[in-house]
């Protein structure tokens, strides 16, 4: 689940350099055997108000330009993290990204955070990364504060009430884990070579496309991430999300690490023509936020049945 708003974070760091030129943060090592990094004195945390005594602090890539940081009252050694979103239950997670303004300008937030209890809404975050040697240790100052809905509360001028969820102030050290899929087992990437999508003036890379049956409906799912034959796509930069009936589009949504919210694109902002066992797609409009899509080519997406009898 993504957070329904974000604080913007400030960052500087020495990242490698994307395809597109801009500056990334995807130079992050292959795993290592080194077993932690201690966070030092300099750093408190509490969960659901109470302190929690944070030993590890870890970072990896998930393929894209978003960080995962992991954060563990136990030792964590790269050899060893558990590919997969249910690691979450074991820590605390924050991801960090750099996300899209509409004029394509990109600015840090965090993206999505979770605890072993619960995900929490974030309503103030600031960070600012110092990175000595990204192929080793990350080095940031970090002030994260979120909250959890407690209750809607009750009458006509009910107000919900939040309690703390997670706080996190002070400088981190963070051990580079390289990349680690959210996902367990290898999953195939589907290169939509023939494709170009281009959202405020950035240009993204589809290397994964499935068109879903269902009992209920049928969805082409694109994303700069590979996934497997699911309704949904984890630890994607950028996911769209394409209803078709009767082989005509009624809608999309555009989400991921990179945006600050969900994107609603409306019927007649994309066209999907099917040719054959592909398809061809084209679009050109302006999307709530100002945000510019721009779509064109083909799609040979794998063709995935879930719940459909043969």
């Amino acid at each position: 689940m993504r957070c329904p708003s974000v604080a913007l974070l400030c960052l500087c760091c020495a990242c490698g350099k994307a395809e597109s030129g801009r500056t990334t943060p995807t130079g992050l090592p292959s795993p290592t055997t080194a077993a932690t990094v201690m966070p030092g004195d300099a750093l408190e945390m509490k969960i659901d108000g109470k302190p929690y005594p944070l030993k590890t602090v870890v970072a990896t890539s998930m393929g894209g330009e978003a960080i995962r940081l992991e954060l563990s009252k136990d030792t964590i050694a790269c050899a060893t993290l558990r590919p997969g979103l249910e690691a979450f239950k074991e820590r605390i997670t924050v991801i960090v990204a750099p996300q899209l303004e509409p004029d394509g300008s990109q600015r840090w937030a965090v993206a999505d955070h979770q605890t072993p209890s619960h995900q929490g809404h974030v309503s103030d975050a600031q960070l600012t990364m110092h990175t000595e040697d990204v192929s080793k240790e990350l080095r940031a100052d970090i002030d994260v504060h979120s909250k959890t809905m407690q209750s809607l509360g009750d009458g006509p001028n009910a107000k919900p009430t939040f309690t703390p969820a997670l706080d996190l102030s002070g400088s981190l050290r963070a051990l580079g884990c390289g990349t680690k899929s959210v996902y367990i087992g290898d999953i195939p990437a589907e290169e939509q070579s023939e494709l170009s999508v281009t959202l405020a003036g950035k240009r993204f890379a589809i290397r994964g496309a499935t068109l879903v049956e269902t009992p209920l409906n049928t969805t082409l799912l694109l994303s700069t991430q590979p996934h497997p034959c699911s309704i949904g796509v984890m630890g994607a930069d950028l996911t769209i999300r394409i209803p078709v009936k009767d082989e005509m589009v009624t809608g999309a949504s555009l989400h991921g690490f990179i945006l600050p919210a969900t994107l609603q694109a409306e019927k007649n902002d994309i066209t999907v023509t099917p040719a054959g066992d592909a398809f061809t797609v084209s679009s050109s409009a302006i999307l709530p936020g100002g945000y510019r899509l721009e779509m064109g080519g083909t799609i040979r997406p794998k063709r995935c049945k879930i719940g459909v009898k043969p």
